[in-house]
């Protein structure tokens, strides 16, 4: 497999994980108003795009929400890919991970 295909699943892989996030992240706003615990701590998976990983985070919806932006993404710690991002806030639990230009979710499809 080529160099460029490698990456490119990487991000589909990455993608893919983000968006399950994004909607673990939904369902528990949406409870949160509905009278449920506020700021709960919700198992996440990492958006590290290895397809081998099945590493799970516990963060709350606050910790989440460092990776609100479109190329960030929440990655356990050591599983950061420097060759096409940068590593923006480092906590002992969870990194979260800013996509290089060229790298970004709209620029992979």
């Amino acid at each position: 497999m080529d160099e460029e295909m490698r990456l490119r699943r990487l991000a589909e892989n990455e993608l893919i994980r983000k968006e399950a996030n994004e909607e673990i992240e939904r369902q528990a706003r949406e409870e949160e108003r509905e009278g449920g615990i506020r700021d709960p701590e919700l198992e996440f998976f990492c958006a590290c795009g290895r397809p081998d990983c099945d590493a799970k985070l516990l963060l709350t919806l606050s910790e989440y929400e460092a990776a609100s932006g479109p190329d960030r993404f929440i990655v356990v710690p050591g599983h950061d890919n420097p060759q096409i991002e940068q590593v923006v806030e480092a906590h002992d639990r969870y990194l979260v991970v800013e996509k290089q230009a060229g790298f970004q979710p709209d620029e992979r499809r």
